[in-house]
């Protein structure tokens, strides 16, 4: 008896149970990684948001080069050069630098309504693999279930043909 007691607890603990089929599935489900992608996808675009406030520096340059420009009639350089001014015209190259400095003061409300949505639109994600996952579980309720009433109706083939073979003898 104590052996048969032995043999039937170590039996007992070989078979998975429901819940640990949940845990394995959530641990190599590969839905989960998601849940870890959709908080970084938050945290990054609420992070971005917040630096709106912050100065903006944007600096551009330019250099063109014409081979024609306009200049001065003769008579206009003549007159000039008279009375001592020289005049040029205009180079052939031209090069312009040009820094602008930006800070956000005001934006009335946007960047708090954009993490907003950003942490909505994260938590919908999350529900959303919460869906899948449930979807999961119930195909494994399914085929946990399936397989015990498999094995109840092995149990009963066994015990028919038990029957069926003491009738015999």
């Amino acid at each position: 008896l104590i052996f048969a007691g032995i043999l039937v607890a170590l039996s007992a603990n070989a078979q998975l149970t429901l819940d640990e089929c949940h845990k394995m599935a959530r641990a190599n489900y590969p839905e989960i990684k998601q849940y870890d992608l959709v908080g970084q996808t938050r945290d990054f675009t609420i992070e971005n948001i917040r630096k709106a406030y912050l100065p903006q520096v944007t600096v551009s340059a330019q250099a063109t080069l014409q081979s024609a420009v306009p200049t001065y009639p003769d008579a206009l350089k003549n007159m000039m050069t008279a009375q001592g001014m020289s005049m040029t015209g205009m180079n052939k190259d031209q090069y312009k630098v040009q820094v602008e400095a930006t800070q956000l003061i005001w934006d009335g409300g946007k960047s708090a309504a954009s993490a907003k949505i950003a942490q909505t639109d994260a938590a919908a994600q999350s529900l959303s693999a919460d869906v899948d996952l449930y979807s999961v579980e119930s195909r494994i309720n399914e085929l946990y279930f399936g397989i015990l009433l498999l094995d109840g109706q092995m149990a009963q083939v066994g015990q028919t043909i038990d029957l069926l073979q003491s009738n015999l003898d």
